[in-house]
């Protein structure tokens, strides 16, 4: 009779990454936020190009919560006469009801407005998180080229 039992708490065998596979999901976050990012900035600017300027005013503001930052409410006059409320993320720190905000709307859809302090004229967020998920997406290219290239050797 065998009496032999394999050890059931033995050494775990070491799996190494997959440095390719986190290259190519980094990758894909990296097209992902590039589009994201663009073409929500491509829609602000799009704003800004065709739009016309109109002054609104502060009508509310709403504190912040859990779920969302603090926002404002405001409100002001197209060319045509019409009036427009908008609620949007403070962009302003010391923002009070009242105050004259620059706004500037798509004549033929006024629904589609932007303060203009809201808009970044550089894209450096976009940029810099655009470059940086593409960086380690090429240090893991990198790790899964070296660690090929060195099992190959042994």
């Amino acid at each position: 009779m065998n009496n032999y039992h394999a050890p059931i708490n033995g050494p775990k065998a070491h799996i190494p990454p997959n440095w390719f596979l986190l290259g190519i999901i980094f990758l894909l976050f990296t097209g992902f936020f590039a589009f994201v990012l663009f073409t929500s900035r491509a829609e602000d600017l799009h704003i800004l190009d065709t739009g016309i300027h109109a002054n609104a005013t502060i009508v509310m503001i709403i504190p912040p919560s859990r779920n969302s930052e603090q926002q404002v409410q405001y409100t002001f006059l197209t060319s045509n006469g019409l009036q427009i409320t908008k609620t949007y993320a403070d962009v302003w720190s010391d923002a009070k009801i009242g105050d004259k905000i620059d706004v500037v709307y798509i004549p033929d859809k006024p629904e589609e407005n932007e303060p203009t302090a809201g808009v970044r004229s550089s894209p450096a967020l976009e940029i810099i998180v655009v470059s940086s998920t593409g960086a380690v997406a090429i240090v893991f290219f990198v790790l899964g080229w070296y660690s090929t290239r060195s099992k190959k050797k042994n």
